[in-house]
């Protein structure tokens, strides 16, 4: 049984990045890419890992290489965990649906092509919405949303 799950599980995982322009002031993109590795690898990949990191790169290049777009991916995690004796997958719309529900505002560019994951969010608060999600929550509490707890964006001579 346990050699059916290997072949049939979707390793996946949650990506966080942000492009530095002015369209993008603001705003994070919550996004969920696939993880090409051995299941143990990905069971045991931590938090922004170098195999979780390398699928969302993978993923994002997607998005923004053929319009000559540069990014700055944040934080990468895995969305599955082990949950007291069950294995526990969640996808990115549940983090979606965490932010919208604490009232975090979301940057639509256009719904027909799903250009519809980008929120007006730090980094910090897109963690805690994970957590939450995690925790069975709907969604945060007002003193885990913060404004300005991303990473410092500096200017290409810094």
């Amino acid at each position: 049984m346990a050699e059916l799950f290997n072949r049939t599980m979707v390793k996946k995982l949650v990506y966080v990045y942000r492009i530095n322009d002015k369209d993008h002031e603001g705003i994070l993109k919550i996004g969920e890419a696939s993880c090409r590795t051995s299941l143990k690898e990905y069971v045991n990949a931590e938090p922004n890992s170098k195999i979780l990191n390398q699928a969302a790169h993978e993923r994002i290049r997607h998005q923004t290489q053929t319009a000559g777009i540069s990014y700055e991916l944040l934080y990468t995690e895995a969305t599955s965990y082990e949950k007291e004796d069950d294995f526990v997958v969640f996808q990115d719309h549940e983090v979606h649906d965490v932010l919208r529900r604490s009232g975090i505002k979301q940057k639509i560019f256009n719904l027909e092509h799903k250009a519809n994951e980008w929120f007006y969010t730090d980094l910090e608060t897109v963690k805690k919405a994970i957590s939450a999600v995690k925790e069975g929550r709907q969604s945060l509490n007002a003193s885990e949303i913060s404004t300005d707890k991303s990473p410092i964006v500096l200017r290409k001579e810094q």
